[in-house]
């Protein structure tokens, strides 16, 4: 295992020169930047991701939700061509009679709180690409949760899920 001390990395002003750049609009100082590298691990995570430095960065457990969003809204922003910007969860068990052989890819626990259809169907073909490229599964299997169960519920988050289906 590498480890990387963002205040002895070679390319610390380059990332923060990059930073700076991107949130220019919002008045950032590359000074500004590098100090938020230095002291904020989850940025720093965020500029080796942007910079291929690492291929994925895991975050969160010593950090609020929010502040893993920001920083990798900020600094590595959304891919190109993405409307919806959802989070993911892994989950894997030891009863591999649940999603693929234990494994499940569960989407949006905690960015959006009321989705829009289209956000809805979005965030699924995000995890359907997530369950492929990151933990390998060939043919992911799709499941909308609501509340109800073979139309025994109406209502607006019912139809939500129906149209983010359609």
């Amino acid at each position: 295992v590498e480890v990387i001390d963002p205040a002895t990395y070679p390319r610390l002003d380059q990332f923060a020169a990059y930073l700076a750049e991107r949130r220019k609009k919002k008045g950032m100082t590359i000074e500004q930047a590098k100090d938020i590298l230095l002291h904020n691990n989850t940025f720093f995570g965020a500029a080796l991701v942007a910079f291929d430095v690492a291929d994925g960065m895991v975050s969160g457990a010593a950090t609020t939700s929010a502040e893993v969003i920001r920083a990798g809204l900020q600094v590595i922003g959304p891919r190109p061509g993405n409307k919806t910007v959802s989070s993911a969860f892994i989950l894997i068990t030891n009863t591999p009679q649940y999603g693929d052989n234990g494994i499940l890819v569960l989407g949006d626990c905690g960015v959006i709180p009321e989705p829009t259809a289209e956000q809805l169907a979005d965030i699924a073909c995000i995890c359907v690409e997530r369950a492929r490229t990151t933990v390998q599964i060939l043919d992911p299997k799709v499941a909308f949760l609501s509340y109800s169960t073979k139309g025994s519920g109406a209502g607006d988050s019912v139809e939500k899920v129906r149209n983010a289906v359609e």
